[in-house]
């Protein structure tokens, strides 16, 4: 590669340490960047010609500061004069070349904004499938909805692929939580179901003992009863045979008595029947409060279960809330770092971007990294 600027040896000092002596040959750099046509950057010819020419711009600088410092070394009496002829020459050829490439660099830049964009819509497809521990069918049926809606063919050809194999990954992901989801709930209604099913047959079970143990006790009662006035009526009738045989007025006044004695009979019988009536009120009234009792353990269990529900989403809700604020905030930090970088002088975009990233991995000696 032929080189843009060469001085004569015997010619460096004068150069050098003559004012403006760097002036003619700058001018040679100057003319080739001004004759440098504007080329198309989607075309790798004409991207490889800007390449090409920074080079040889990049191999002037380094010439011209060699050549300099080669001189210094050798005048000992006039390093200041040669130095800044150095400096001089590296700060206009450094930006001439900035000025060279820009076209380049807008265009590189450019295209990773593209990629960019793309790979930030892909990404939201992707994450429709990721924590969906404990997410309801609904809100996974929405996901499921939004990955199947997303048109890749709408993204670059270059992202395309990658695109379809992300929301075929996600779609397959979704339907499995889906179907796993739905089978749970089924499960859950089914137990719930089976769990109903149980306390109302023990209710059944309890109630037709209880009506068992109301209608034995009514049935031994008057049993007992019928026994005992039975055995009075015989004990009554005997005694009387025998007295009516002994003395006819002792019999009527014995008469008397066992008189007396069959009413106070006929009271103990009422008393016992109405002992009966009384034991089969509380018991029908204790089955009702059972039954009460049941029906709200019921609504309690439902109630519990929707809150429960309503508790889930709203943790969702709060935690995707919260991702999102850190996003903003940490792009908001990401500006301020790149904002006061840019203000150094002589700081390029793409400078001011890759010492931003040292910052942030924490790579710089003696600067912590960057706190969101």
């Amino acid at each position: 590669m032929q080189e843009l600027i060469t001085i004569p040896n015997e010619n460096v000092r004068t150069v050098f340490v003559t004012e403006n002596g760097l002036e003619p040959y700058l001018k040679i750099v100057r003319a080739e960047i001004d004759a440098f046509p504007v080329l198309d950057m989607s075309i790798k010819k004409q991207r490889d010609e800007i390449k090409s020419r920074v080079t040889k711009i990049t191999k002037s600088k380094s010439y011209l500061e060699n050549a300099g410092k080669e001189l210094a070394a050798e005048m000992k009496k006039e390093p200041k004069l040669v130095d800044a002829s150095r400096k001089l020459s590296k700060e206009t050829l450094t930006a001439w070349a900035d000025e060279v490439r820009k076209p380049l660099t807008d265009w590189e830049n450019e295209q990773q904004r593209r990629k960019d964009a793309a790979y930030e819509i892909i990404n939201s497809v992707r994450d429709l499938s990721v924590n969906l521990s404990g997410v309801d069918t609904c809100e996974i049926k929405s996901c499921l909805k939004q990955a199947t809606a997303f048109d890749a063919d709408s993204l670059d050809e270059e992202f395309r692929f990658y695109a379809k194999q992300t929301q075929s990954d996600s779609i397959i992901t979704l339907t499995r939580f889906l179907a796993e989801r739905e089978a749970f709930e089924a499960q859950q209604l089914e137990l719930e179901q089976l769990r109903k099913e149980k306390e109302e047959r023990e209710e059944k079970e309890r109630l037709e003992a209880v009506k068992a143990a109301e209608e034995k006790a009514k049935a031994d009662a008057i049993e007992a009863e019928n026994k005992r006035i039975k055995a009075a009526e015989d004990k009554v009738r005997a005694d009387a045979e025998a007295k009516l045989l002994a003395e006819k007025e002792r019999a009527e006044a014995e008469a008397n008595k066992l008189k007396l004695e069959a009413v106070k009979a006929e009271n103990d019988r009422l008393e016992v029947i109405e002992a009966a009536r009384v034991a089969a009120e509380r018991s029908e009234s204790a089955k009702i409060k059972a039954k009460a009792d049941a029906e709200q353990a019921v609504i309690d269990a439902r109630v519990a279960a929707e809150q429960k529900i309503i508790d889930d989403n709203l943790a969702v809700e709060a935690a995707t809330k919260k991702r999102e604020e850190n996003k903003k905030h940490a792009a908001k930090i990401n500006n301020e770092v790149l904002d006061s970088l840019m203000l150094v002088e002589g700081m390029t975009t793409e400078l001011a971007v890759e010492v931003f990233k040292k910052l942030a991995k924490g790579k710089i000696n003696h600067v912590s990294a960057i706190q969101y």
